[in-house]
């Protein structure tokens, strides 16, 4: 949520900038962060400068002044008059560095497959049986380990071996930074487009994908963050059911400043494509199959193509699509857990879903309209 800068602001403490001080950015939630990046982005002066709504359970809601300059990514956090005693002392020495959509943020191909070979050298030595699918299998887990892990995440991707990322801790702690949720090594900047492609998120839909789990390979990928989107489509829209309205919103949902950005879509198309690989060529490395894949001559150049052609056609994708928005209340028993969709894959979306209930037919045709068509079109601008 952003509001307008208040004339009233007036206790407010410079912050050096810190990217490496992740520990306190807690306080922000992700919802505000992706207002405030919206911001950022779409503002075409150096700096930008809102006030922030955060909500942290045991604190009153506090306002947090925010001044990010665009070229250097760093967001320096000032507080202001309303904070709380305690979040002002948690925030007035530290700063963070937003994931805003800019491409300086992201790095390029070459250095995050030198680095993946690091960690395959790491993984083979801590491994005693060191197949290729072993060290895969290792290091997406290790990937993830930061932001996807937990009960989840367990039954959709596998247990994560956690002396393994223990190991690639301390055998080095630069390369473990790299690959840190707030490391260089999160995202990607993609050599087609220049966007930004969530890395981690990809890493771990691909690890989905790969592991051999009872749940369907989409709840980790784009299904799940597409349920969330149509959870976003009942907030944004305040649960409308206007078909005109809630087109107009889901367009601006997918593939925009969203819980669906591009950046996830991207992460999840090229999960699907990548993974496909891998699972074509079993002898081939995740380093190799990221480098393969980002080629000159590569099946990025045509990733939404594929995508499309991995359900076996545009007609057999949109059905897809149909299908995982509409079975949302299909079960899955697995141990003495009954879980769905919804609850496994897209938390947010559950929630809202308690909030709204379960989304009109027409709320469910706009979202899955608007990805089909996001998909589609970017489908038809690529090179043959």
């Amino acid at each position: 949520m952003i509001r307008p800068v208040s004339p009233s602001v007036t206790s407010v403490i410079n912050s050096p900038a810190n990217p490496n001080n992740s520990k306190d950015a807690v306080i922000i939630s992700d919802a505000a962060k992706k207002a405030y990046q919206g911001v950022v982005s779409q503002n075409n002066a150096s700096q930008t400068v809102t006030n922030i709504i955060t909500n942290k359970t045991s604190q009153i809601p506090a306002v947090i002044q925010g001044i990010a300059n665009k070229n250097s990514g760093n967001f320096e956090v000032k507080t202001t008059a309303s904070t709380s005693t305690k979040t002002a002392n948690t925030v007035q020495a530290s700063a963070f560095r937003v994931a805003a959509n800019k491409k300086s943020d992201a790095t390029d191909v070459k250095t995050l497959v030198n680095n993946l070979k690091k960690l395959e050298k790491y993984t083979k030595s801590y491994l005693i049986i060191d197949t290729t699918k072993r060290i895969n299998d290792h290091d997406l887990e290790y990937l993830r380990s930061t932001k996807y892990d937990g009960f989840k995440w367990d039954v959709t991707a596998g247990i994560i071996d956690d002396k393994h990322v223990k190991y690639i801790e301390s055998k080095n702690k630069k390369l473990d930074n790299f690959f840190s949720p707030n490391g260089q090594g999160a995202f990607i900047k993609d050599p087609v487009t220049g966007d930004k492609i969530d890395f981690i998120h990809m890493a771990a839909t691909i690890d989905a994908i790969l592991s051999n789990t009872p749940v369907p390979d989409s709840w980790a990928g784009w299904a799940g963050d597409l349920h969330t989107a149509l959870g976003d489509l009942q907030e944004n829209t305040k649960d409308s059911n206007k078909l005109k309205v809630l087109q107009k919103e889901a367009k601006k949902i997918i593939g925009g400043n969203s819980s669906f950005s591009r950046a996830d879509i991207l992460a999840d198309v090229d999960a699907v494509n990548i993974a496909n690989m891998m699972k074509e060529n079993k002898n081939l490395l995740l380093s190799d199959a990221i480098k393969k894949y980002y080629s000159k001559s590569g099946d990025v150049h045509h990733r939404f193509s594929e995508f499309i052609e991995s359900f076996g056609g545009t007609k057999k994708f949109k059905e897809s699509v149909d299908r995982n928005l509409t079975k949302v209340d299909v079960h899955i028993k697995i141990g003495t857990a009954d879980v769905t969709p919804i609850s496994l894959m897209a938390p947010l979306a559950e929630k809202k879903r308690k909030k709204y209930g379960i989304p009109t037919d027409n709320q469910i045709k706009a979202i899955g309209d608007a990805f089909k068509n996001y998909i589609i079109k970017e489908a038809s601008k690529e090179r043959k």
